[in-house]
């Protein structure tokens, strides 16, 4: 899978690892503020296999962030709509990608999201923690998270905490999505539901849920014609 990009000076393809470190390499920007000075016209192209984790981080970089802004500029124009116009000092919600490359030239500040902080993230730990069906937490928490210790640890509090309690939720889940995975296989049931999954979950569990699906079903198949 790639990126197919078009701009006014740049036109070719680049992978979809990290956009962020893409559009580094797409000279596009303007000189007056070394921001984006063109529409950038990104075509994606999906391969015909299902959703990958590096597809589900690109599309967390489209998600909208706030972040308090450094300078003064009128509305860009993306992909995505008009964004802006920028006033020092004033919030405005703008994609990930765009906050991470104004961050990285001290042009803005980046505002955490209010799940982002160690009361929330513990209150969800411990709910998960229960016997009970996946919780709902926020479809991107993961990307985002490792998206924002990556690069504005500058922006957050307690960098440590927050990157061990992420990590923390994330096994509970996991360690849950496998018990549930057991059980599956031990009934004689051959699908089950699992509610509150997150895109980067159902990506990297597909596989292993499918193919147990698969021999639960063969077993009872073989189980039918013996009887």
């Amino acid at each position: 899978m790639y990126l197919l990009c078009f701009t006014n000076s740049y036109s070719g393809t680049v992978f979809s690892r990290s956009i962020t470190s893409q559009f580094d390499r797409v000279k596009a920007f303007n000189t007056k503020h070394s921001l984006i000075s063109a529409r950038v016209w990104i075509r994606k192209i999906w391969c015909a296999s299902s959703m990958d984790p590096n597809q589900c981080e690109f599309l967390a970089e489209n998600e909208l962030i706030e972040v308090m802004p450094q300078f003064d500029e009128q509305s860009m124009s993306l992909i995505c709509g008009d964004v802006g116009p920028f006033c020092a000092g004033t919030p405005i919600h703008i994609p990930l990608w765009l906050a991470i490359y104004l961050k990285k030239r001290k042009k803005c500040t980046i505002q955490p999201p209010s799940w982002f902080n160690l009361e929330e993230l513990k209150r969800m730990i411990a709910e998960e923690s229960e016997d009970a069906p996946f919780i709902s937490i926020p479809e991107r928490f993961l990307e985002i998270s490792r998206i924002l210790l990556a690069h504005a640890k500058d922006d957050l509090s307690d960098v440590d905490q927050l990157r061990t309690l992420i990590q923390n939720l994330w096994d509970t889940r996991a360690a849950k999505m496998a018990t549930s995975s057991i059980k599956l296989i031990q009934t004689s049931e051959n699908h089950a539901q699992f509610d509150n999954l997150t895109q980067m979950e159902i990506s990297l569990s597909r596989h292993v849920l499918l193919e147990a699906s698969r021999k639960v079903e063969e077993l009872n198949s073989l189980v039918h014609k013996l009887t």
